[in-house]
């Protein structure tokens, strides 16, 4: 009798191949479910990541002018052959009445430049109210007190929005006020 027994549960150790289909089917239909979402969820992290990253870029622009005077943030500027969606320069023009007061030129040294579609895929700026410089390329320029300052010296407020390009789901905004304030909506 012991001996039967021992033959019984040898005999059910693996799986039927009706088993192992469900299983695969179970798996197939969760795949199926699961990678569109998270297919969104990364591309609504990758927005908001490029967010936090151009807020923290004015902050550090804003903390060199600070520091060091005059740091000047020019969007959607080409140097060289390559284009970026925004540049930070000591900006070595002090009056708003010298013609490169707010722009990119010789006499000015870069501190960063930044692509956000190399960093974030499927990221743009959709919107951007920053006042524009004599180059028409929307400029800010932050002074020793932290103040905002436009191509003509008044204050330089205004919004960056940024969406996500495959879902169009997700949208944040930064907003520079004329204090100085930097906030993310």
């Amino acid at each position: 009798m012991e001996r039967k027994r021992i033959k019984f549960e040898q005999a059910h150790k693996g799986f039927t191949l009706v088993e192992l289909i469900v299983v695969i089917g179970i798996i197939t239909i969760i795949t199926a479910i699961s990678v569109p979402v998270f297919k969104r969820i990364r591309a609504n992290f990758q927005v908001k990541a490029a967010t936090q990253q151009i807020f923290c870029d004015l902050l550090l622009c804003k903390a060199k002018a600070i520091e060091k005077g005059n740091c000047t943030i020019i969007f959607n500027i080409k140097i060289g052959s390559q284009n970026y969606d925004y540049i930070l320069i000591y900006d070595s023009q002090d009056d708003t009445t010298d013609s490169g007061y707010c722009e990119y030129d010789a006499g000015d040294s870069i501190i960063l430049k930044r692509s956000l579609t190399d960093e974030y895929k499927n990221v743009s700026i959709s919107r951007n109210t920053i006042p524009v410089n004599d180059n028409n390329r929307p400029a800010l320029r932050f002074n020793r007190q932290g103040f905002p300052l436009n191509n003509s010296g008044g204050f330089g407020i205004g919004s960056i929005t940024l969406k996500e390009t495959v879902y169009n789901q997700k949208t944040y905004t930064i907003t520079i006020s004329n204090s100085g304030a930097i906030t993310i909506q």
